[in-house]
């Protein structure tokens, strides 16, 4: 008997070892107990432990953690800088588009700097882009045109060139008067809305439109709610009382197994003593 128990206890010590090598999350104390670093636990059949509902939880929440500090560590990584052969890669046609671009704005310019040196302004009413660039180019050539005011007095201007006329007057704005209608049964008035009278850009102006509305990158996602002292307290307790569900179980299981086992060293021990008796019996006879 006490040989069948020496067997089980060297059985279990073998099974716990090889567990605990193979799993990451299982440790040994400086007694030689088995134990669950992350259930924080004692465990005496790892295999059993595994396969409860603790263990599962436990490991689920460390995953859990784990990937929350992974989206946490993403979120605040900082984009890559556009490095060189990524513009070499582009190709010629990003080059050739911002020369163009160069090339506009430097036109511009010079013909706001020719406008300046001039010393004439620009009309006050609002005109036209086709009609301003007209004008401008027009006012550029009159101030690079060298010469004294006699010269170009005695050498008019060709009958080809025409002087700049806005298509808009330099009047201001006038709107007609409402007019007002008599009705003749109750004496009411009704006044009409006021109209342009000489406002040549009415009705051609239109409202600019908005563009998508992005969402703003300041705003920050709402977490997910704790949960409160009393909630904490009754899972709590039902984990313990899972837990102890699960011992009692592996217990029992553990228990079968080591009947089960000496039933079976017993029918092998009766069988080596009934061969020696038979044995026995021969040599006697």
């Amino acid at each position: 008997m006490s040989d069948a128990r020496s067997l089980l206890r060297a059985h279990k010590a073998q099974a716990g070892s090889s567990q605990q090598v193979q799993d990451p999350h299982a440790t040994t104390t400086a007694k030689g107990e088995l134990r669950c670093s992350i259930c924080v636990v004692s465990v005496k059949h790892w295999s059993a432990h595994t396969a409860s509902k603790q263990h599962r939880t436990s490991l689920q929440r460390v995953k859990a953690e784990e990937d929350k500090a992974a989206a946490k560590a993403a979120k605040r990584r900082k984009p890559d800088p556009v490095s060189a052969q990524d513009v070499m890669e582009e190709g010629p046609a990003a080059v050739s588009g911002n020369d163009a671009d160069d090339e506009e704005r430097q036109t511009k310019r010079s013909k706001v700097d020719g406008l300046k040196t001039s010393g004439q302004a620009a009309p006050a009413p609002a005109i036209v882009d086709d009609e301003l660039d007209s004008f401008l180019s027009s006012i550029a050539g009159i101030a690079a045109d060298p010469g004294p005011s006699s010269a170009s007095d005695s050498n008019p201007r060709p009958a080809t060139k025409k002087a700049y006329k806005p298509s808009q007057p330099e009047a201001p704005t006038l709107y007609e008067a409402a007019p007002t209608l008599f009705v003749p049964d109750n004496g009411s008035t009704i006044t009409a809305a006021p109209t342009s009278a000489s406002n040549p850009f009415a009705g051609r102006l239109t409202a600019q439109t908005e563009g998508p509305v992005l969402p703003d990158a300041g705003v920050v996602e709402p977490e997910e709610e704790e949960e409160t002292e009393a909630e904490r307290h009754a899972r709590a307790q039902r984990e313990e009382r899972e837990e102890i569900i699960d011992r009692l179980e592996e217990e029992t299981r553990a228990q079968e197994d080591a009947d089960d086992r000496v039933q079976t060293l017993k029918a092998k021990l009766e069988a080596v003593k009934r061969q020696r008796r038979e044995r026995l019996a021969k040599k006697q006879q």
